[in-house]
């Protein structure tokens, strides 16, 4: 891990990180704004006090700021958040360099929280859903997804994976993080099937076969990318009605 954020602290100390200038690697990680605003609509935040575990640059949070009343990002490069402070825009959102396994908040502090792909990134990726099951009633993931071919042979062959610390955490595994720590998963999305490293030229047409793969059964679930809405289990409750078995959100 240590390793890892020399790599961003040294791409943040270039101006940003290397995937955000590439056109290719930026249009995927865009896309995952889109296929969360499928699931969890950015209305939802409204009104929320948010915490952005991992905000890098802080490119997210400040999406978030625009829709949430309060927004914290936190991460552990200390260059990264530099870099993130340049990009403040009026309102109530401040970045703070902090390790995800122990994060200076009492407990309860947030709405909601995101991880968005930086669980892959730790050594310890439970020890920080426990941290922030301590500090939030829902938390908002945004993983890769561990079945991919492409995310499994990449992490086995390519040196900037190696450096980047890029992995996939299986969704099984991941769920039983969750629900080692009290969150059930009440919405998914799988999504992304464009390689990062694919040409700059194809990226039309592969963003065309993308919208298709994504809907297609079963092949759907081996997108790059998976997403989860989870909340704690305590703050739910099931009611039956003529139809069946409901379940709603308690808070």
């Amino acid at each position: 891990m240590e390793k890892n954020i020399q790599t961003w602290n040294q791409q943040a100390a270039e101006g940003g990180y290397h995937y955000r200038l590439d056109p290719v690697e930026k249009a995927v990680d865009d896309h995952l704004n889109d296929l969360l605003q499928k699931i969890f609509p950015y209305e939802e935040f409204k009104g929320k006090k948010v915490l952005d575990v991992g905000c890098g640059t802080g490119d997210f949070s400040l999406i978030l700021i625009l829709h949430a009343s309060e927004v914290v990002g936190i991460d552990p490069a200390e260059a990264s958040i530099i870099l993130a402070k340049t990009k403040m825009p009026l309102g109530n959102i401040k970045f703070i360099v902090s390790s995800a396994y122990e994060m200076p908040f009492p407990d309860d502090s947030f709405d909601i929280v995101v991880c968005r792909n930086m669980l892959h990134h730790l050594d310890e990726p439970e020890k920080a859903i426990k941290e922030c099951s301590r500090l939030a009633k829902t938390i908002v993931i945004i993983e890769s997804n561990g079945i991919n071919p492409y995310r499994q042979i990449m992490k086995r062959v390519s040196k900037v994976y190696k450096e980047r610390g890029e992995g996939a955490i299986l969704v099984s595994q991941l769920k039983k993080m969750l629900n080692n720590n009290g969150f059930r998963v009440q919405r998914q999305k799988y999504g992304t099937f464009i390689p990062p490293a694919a040409p700059r030229w194809s990226l039309g047409f592969l963003t065309w076969i993308e919208k298709i793969v994504e809907k297609t059964p079963l092949i759907k679930f081996f997108g790059g990318t998976y997403i989860a809405i989870a909340q704690k289990r305590h703050c739910l409750q099931f009611v039956q009605s003529h139809t069946g078995l409901y379940l709603y959100n308690m808070l």
